[in-house]
């Protein structure tokens, strides 16, 4: 056999051994690290769970979850129902909280903590460019 072939590999649960055929994936290996990584949503990457439930549990469950997201539903669209009826300050209001939250995200995906550390104020620079802009978007108009 020769070194370096595509056939040597590192004896890990998620390797992949040969074209067509696939090895166990240990879903503790794989989701460990990525439970972190999401600041708003922890439980995304939870490593899927063996346990079985029942239909009735099941049921209950669903049940719970729907009339859950039926309330925030309803809750979230009355809100913004009532931003847009006080008129256009609080509709710029909501549009520039959206921005911001939009913007921070973005910058949490592309975040490299070792270049953070090199370039001193680089976050403080995005926030600043980013609150230019908003001034000029929005501020001028109301000053």
């Amino acid at each position: 056999r020769r070194q370096g072939s595509v056939n040597d590999s590192v004896d890990s649960p998620a390797t992949f051994r040969k074209p067509g055929k696939t090895s166990k994936i240990d879903p503790h290996v794989n989701f460990e690290n990525l439970q972190h990584t999401s600041k708003w949503f922890p439980n995304a990457y939870k490593a899927p769970e063996e346990a079985e439930e029942t239909p009735e549990e099941l049921a209950k469950r669903k049940r719970s979850e729907f009339w859950t997201r039926t309330r925030w539903t309803f809750a979230m669209f009355i809100g913004f129902l009532g931003i847009i009826a006080s008129g256009q300050i609080y509709a710029m209001a909501l549009v520039v909280v959206i921005k911001v939250g939009m913007f921070k995200e973005i910058l949490n995906l592309k975040r490299d903590r070792e270049k953070d550390k090199r370039i001193p104020w680089f976050r403080v620079l995005n926030w600043y460019f980013f609150a230019v802009t908003i001034y000029f978007i929005y501020g001028r108009l109301l000053f």
